[in-house]
């Protein structure tokens, strides 16, 4: 081992370099010179120095550890004095917190200060109360109270809403919560909160909180005419309605008198705010339904039916009289309404209107009026079917019968013709065939018409055709029998036909007169 020069520190032989210093240490050791015994007497003087001082160490700490010892001594008799005298207080201690630590002691230190004003140290106390007994609803309203005396509004709403829910009779509670929400302009949330109150006395007590809805008169239905609604309400206040059935809000109009409701649906919604906190009130709403009757239907005159009328004119075109003058229609209907009019198309309002009689139409023709109300409805439409003629008569002259003739009937004297005889073999009045050649004819009946021949010659086939009965036709004479001609004349039947024609003549002889056609 070797010892550094310069620290005296030992390190092995080995080593070239002090591990301690870092000084680099010779091998061979340096010739002794007085610096070299300079530096030893130094080292050794601090090596005394050193041990010197270990030496005063070793006393202080000998000192320390006897004074160490003294204070041990004394803490142990203070810790002593200590214990027994905290024991002593924790016993008293114990005792004042036993006393202390109750529901009651702590509401009435909280109760005490609330009514002092030290609102923080009553909060104190009445949140200790509340640990007791968290139930207690007379902790929760001082505890309410101290908040709202602190502007705590969250914390006392709450505690008041759990003391109603727990007890809704408790009327105190109801105050601070309605005064709270007033103050916050929440009169809804006191509306809201009273119509789920179950509590009449509470519902008694806060009736001016609930106003309601206002009354509408009168009542909804349907009307024949317009009438004025009005809106009424017991409580001071301002009204807001509405008139198209939408809902009515603060910034409808303001009721100031009576509402008309016209033809139609018409929906009314109000409700009321009262000045007396702002209230609201439900609304209320009342439809009414105004159909006007229609008008009746008019009377027409005259009735249907052909008119005619007679005119009387002269040779020179003038108008001598009339049957009656030209035919006018009337209409009769009740005062309020407006007549209109049309001849063969059904009128509307843009007919035109009747303001007097109307003249009639010539020609068949149908006649329509109808009435209108002030308020534009068309009532039943009348009718009247009319057939309409004006004749226009001229007189012309008179023309004197011509006088009928009448004849008288005599027999007829029947002489037979020379020359042979006639016979006849129709029994009807048919003339015979005359025999002889001279060519005479004659005849039974005695209508028939004898005719004479003056020429010789073969006679007629007939001689005559006499008539049917004594008052008929008078016979035909002949014919032609060897020249000659026969007379022909016949009269009507009895009771009167024309006046027979005169004889021909025979032979150049008159014939004898017809019979007359009367008797």
């Amino acid at each position: 081992m070797r010892t550094c020069p310069y620290c005296h520190a030992e390190f092995s032989d080995k080593e070239v370099f002090c591990p301690v210093c870092g000084q680099e240490i010779q091998i061979v050791p340096d010739f002794e010179t007085v610096e070299s015994r300079f530096r030893e007497a130094k080292i050794q003087s601090e090596k005394a120095r050193e041990a010197e001082q270990e030496v005063i160490k070793r006393e202080a700490a000998v000192r320390k550890r006897i004074r160490q010892r003294r204070r041990n001594i004394i803490l142990t008799f203070v810790i002593a004095a200590a214990v027994i005298v905290g024991a002593i207080i924790f016993v008293r201690v114990r005792q004042v917190f036993a006393e202390h630590q109750t529901y009651e002691w702590q509401y009435a230190q909280a109760e005490e200060l609330y009514g002092q004003g030290d609102y923080e140290q009553a909060e104190l106390r009445i949140l200790e109360a509340l640990s007791y007994n968290d139930q207690s609803n007379e902790a929760k309203l001082l505890a309410s109270r101290i908040y709202l005396a602190q502007e705590m509004s969250e914390e006392a709403e709450n505690l008041l809403l759990q003391v109603i829910s727990a007890d809704p009779g408790q009327k105190d509670s109801y105050a601070l919560l309605f005064d709270l929400y007033m103050d916050q302009g929440r009169t809804g949330d006191i509306q809201e909160f009273l119509r789920n109150c179950t509590n009449e006395e509470i519902l008694s007590t806060y009736a001016a909180y609930l106003p309601s809805g206002p009354a509408i008169v009168p009542g909804e239905g349907t009307y024949s005419e317009d009438l004025e609604v009005e809106i009424r309400s017991d409580l001071p206040g301002t009204i807001y309605y509405t008139t198209d059935g939408t809902d009515p809000t603060g910034d409808s109009d303001v009721y100031s008198g009576p509402i008309m409701a016209k033809e139609g649906i018409t929906t009314i919604k109000a409700f009321v705010v009262t000045d007396d906190g702002g209230f609201v009130s439900p609304v209320s709403e009342a439809i009414y339904q105004v159909q006007y009757d229609a008008p009746p239907a008019p009377s027409i005159i005259p009735e249907s039916g052909t008119y005619v009328v007679k005119k009387y004119f002269d040779k020179n075109g003038i108008m001598m009289s009339t049957s009656d003058e030209e035919k006018k229609i009337t209409i009769s209907y009740p005062d309020g309404f407006t007549c209109h009019y049309s001849f063969d198309s059904k009128p509307d309002a843009d007919s035109p209107v009747y303001n007097g009689p109307v003249k009639m139409e010539k020609g068949d023709h149908i006649f329509y009026a109808v009435l209108e109300s002030p308020t534009g409805q068309l009532g039943a439409i009348a009718s009247a079917t009319y057939k309409y003629e004006v004749k226009s008569i001229t007189p012309t002259p008179s023309v004197t019968p011509t006088p009928q003739v009448t004849y008288s009937y005599y027999a007829p004297v029947v002489v037979p013709a020379a020359g042979g005889t006639g016979t006849t073999d129709n029994p009807e009045g048919d003339g015979g065939k005359g025999d002889s050649p001279s060519g005479e004819n004659g005849g039974n009946d005695p209508s028939s018409n004898p005719g004479d021949n003056n020429s010789s010659g073969e006679g007629g086939n007939d001689a005559g055709t006499g008539g049917n009965d004594a008052g008929g036709n008078a016979g035909d004479g002949g014919n032609n029998a060897g020249g000659g001609d026969t007379g022909a004349g016949g009269g009507d039947a009895a009771g009167g036909g024309e006046a027979p024609a005169p004889a021909a003549d025979a032979g150049g002889g008159d014939a004898a007169p017809a019979p007359s056609a009367e008797g």
